[in-house]
């Protein structure tokens, strides 16, 4: 947002004694102007956006009164106008690539980031009838697709619950519908009818294992295809990567791009080298069907010479912003695509009864409530007598985090859950918590939120104290380490798992109780980049002050959300802004089965030091002054 000030303004703007802006001060002068902006265009008085042949038919004090279809199709042509507006040549080009927005679309995950949710409520209160009613300013990730936004418009006009003075009420009526949605899903997803497929061979132990990873393209799942190799050394297997790409050839490509880009030269080689009986890289499709886009030439292919089957599923989107419906058709049915695929692999290997089907899950799915309420079915207690979220699966919905991508999670949980149930197939469940660099190469996923939030030094020049939150990072090789522990144990018994009926749960995550505090980061950082300690509430009013500098705006409402009522002192966290003490996450299944897991590191300055080099190798972070 833009406001120009009159030339006589100009002699009373702060400046120091060399004639720079003194920013603090020019904050706290202009403030109640400040205020003023922000408050005009959330109500629609600083924005004009009228679509192409609009007319005042039906209009109300110069607002239009729209209903049904049409207000579905106002707000379609109001959204793709905002959507092609603004920005580079560049990016207005790759815009007009998109593909049109319908009534279903999930705006988020048709790229609408949070300037442009903020322009489209914004517009709403300018041409639309609300009855003298506000939006929350929530709206558009409430209601992400035009057809859920123009019934709750609806629904405000009429003065029914849902306006911003309905901020209570309103949620816990948005949360019903979702937790209904949560549950209709895995009903919708659960069904594993027997396979028609017989054995093509003699499934033994002598035969190599065949390992099917997707994800390969992320950090998880690139280490993990390192970890595989790394161990096939001693007991041979087929590595087949699933991957979203044209053909064979791309899919490659994406692989060895990612290997590389993780800094993982043996891995890097091996693909290279490989022939195209031990690597695998095919394009893949998993939304598509139950074969997951391959032919069937491929499947009857991939399991020949094979015995025992082991799948492992560490590609979801990682989506904090879009609604539990824009996780439905990728990432949900092509869970229950990959794992029918799996089946009948398993089953034309002859191995149905010692494969195995492993999920990445997230520790979101269960953090949506506290340990000890009625909603998880089981409380562990840490040895100082602290409560701790168990590795179970609880029944209800509510335990999911209250965001699209952890109830997506718990939802793909008790698929899995199900699918282990019905079938007696080997299936278990591998819940994470906050995975960081790995302890090599110092790389770390430069899309994920702490990485962002640690680039806002460079772009603003502060950095929050949160003083709650600790450095409960597991690094993401440890991770995928863990992993190959549990899905491929030495004995039965080192892969117990969690008790969820015949289904594992096991939590991969740091050891809270060794993990150093928020201020020893802030301390390390500051010995290799330059910035300000401040407050989360203050933090959030630089990141607003200077928005088009910061290149994650999409993370924004996010970090508004777990700061901005943070106390202006410090003190906030992501997990706590209460000074409540956070319940700990129990990891004691999986440290059992899992040696890496056991004997994790900690996050330290000298893992955080070759982050910050790695970061600036890529260009993430500025080069040091």
């Amino acid at each position: 947002m833009v406001h120009l000030l009159p030339p006589s303004a100009l002699a009373d703007i702060p400046r120091a004694s060399k004639g720079s802006l003194q920013r603090g001060r020019a904050y706290q002068q202009y403030e109640p102007l400040i205020a003023k902006i922000y408050k005009d265009f959330e109500e629609g008085r600083s924005i004009s956006l009228v679509p192409e042949g609009a007319t005042a038919n039906g209009s109300v004090n110069g607002k239009r009164a729209l209903a049904g279809d049409e207000l579905v199709a106002w707000l379609i042509d109001t959204i793709e106008r905002l959507r092609g507006g603004g920005g580079d040549a560049a990016a207005s080009a790759e815009r007009k690539k998109d593909k049109p927005i319908s009534g279903d679309t999930d705006l988020f995950v048709a790229g609408v980031d949070s300037i442009q949710a903020a322009r489209i409520r914004a517009a709403i209160h300018q041409h639309i009838e609300l009855g003298g009613q506000l939006l929350q300013k929530n709206v558009v990730y409430d209601y992400p697709t035009p057809a859920l936004l123009a019934s709750h418009i609806q629904e405000v006009g009429e003065g029914r619950p849902g306006g911003a003075a309905d901020g209570e009420s309103a949620q816990a009526k948005r949360d019903d519908t979702q937790h209904r949605l949560m549950e209709q899903l895995v009903e919708k997803y659960s069904s594993f009818p027997a396979l028609d497929v017989g054995p093509n061979q003699t499934g033994d132990d002598e035969q190599r294992e065949l390992v099917v990873l997707t994800g390969v393209t992320g950090a998880l799942g690139a280490h993990l295809f390192d970890q595989v190799r790394a161990r096939c050394a001693q007991a041979p297997a087929r590595i087949v990567c699933l991957v979203r790409a044209e053909d064979e050839e791309r899919a490659r490509t994406r692989v060895l791009t990612s290997l590389k880009a993780r800094r993982l030269p043996s891995s890097v080689e091996h693909v290279e080298a490989s022939g195209t009986a031990e690597v695998l890289c095919l394009a893949a499709d998993l939304a598509a069907s139950t074969t997951c886009g391959l032919s069937e030439d491929q499947l009857r292919q991939l399991s020949v010479g094979c015995g025992r089957v082991t799948t492992v599923h560490a590609a979801w989107a990682v989506n904090f912003v879009g609604s539990l419906q824009s996780f439905e058709a990728e990432q949900i049915a092509g869970l229950r695509n990959l794992i029918q695929l799996h089946r009948r692999l398993a089953a034309a290997a002859g191995s149905s009864d010692r494969s195995h089907f492993a999920f990445c899950s997230s520790v979101a799915s269960i953090l949506g409530a506290p340990p000890s309420t009625e909603f998880h079915t089981a409380l562990s207690v840490a040895g100082d007598g602290d409560e701790a979220y168990a590795e179970t699966l609880p029944s209800s919905p509510r335990t999911a985090a209250a965001m699209g991508y952890a109830r997506s999670k718990w939802v793909a949980e008790h698929i899995c859950a199900r699918y282990g149930r019905q079938t007696g197939e080997g299936c278990s469940v591998m819940r994470f918590g906050q995975l960081c660099s790995d302890t090599a190469g110092g790389v770390w996923n430069e899309s994920e939120g702490w990485p962002l939030l640690i680039r806002t030094a460079d772009e603003v020049g502060c950095l929050p104290m949160l003083d709650d939150e600790r450095l409960a990072w597991l690094p993401v090789d440890v991770a995928a380490a863990s992993i190959v522990d549990l899905v491929r144990p030495s004995s039965p018994a080192d892969a117990a798992g969690g008790d969820s009926g015949d289904v594992p749960i096991y939590h991969l995550v740091a050891d809270a109780a060794k993990a150093a505090p928020w201020e020893s980061l802030l301390v390390w950082l500051s010995r290799e980049m330059d910035f300000e300690r401040v407050s989360p509430r203050r933090w959030i009013e630089r990141l607003e002050a200077d928005e088009e500098r910061i290149k994650a705006r999409g993370m924004l409402e996010l970090w508004r959300r777990n700061y901005a009522a943070a106390p202006s002192s410090g003190g906030g966290s992501s997990s706590s802004s209460s000074g409540a003490k956070p319940a700990r996450i129990d990891a004691s299944h999986a440290q059992a089965g899992s040696a890496s897991l056991r004997s994790a590191p900690p996050v330290d300055e000298q893992l955080i030091r070759r982050t910050v080099t790695a970061w600036r190798q890529s260009g993430f972070l500025g080069q040091s002054n």
